[in-house]
């Protein structure tokens, strides 16, 4: 199996999910501060959004 090594270095056969839920946790940040709301904004807009 591809995660063996890092079971093996994490001493836990949970080492996968842990590391999974991480890079989730990690991916929800950057996603949440990076993109801008656009909620309010009319759907026929033919601009960009401006930071």
């Amino acid at each position: 199996m591809r995660d063996e090594p890092l079971v093996t270095l994490a001493g836990t056969p949970l080492a996968p999910g842990f590391y999974l839920t991480g890079l989730a946790i990690v991916s929800a940040l950057v996603v949440r501060f990076s993109f801008q709301e656009t909620a309010r904004l009319p759907l026929t807009r033919t601009t960009v959004l401006e930071s």
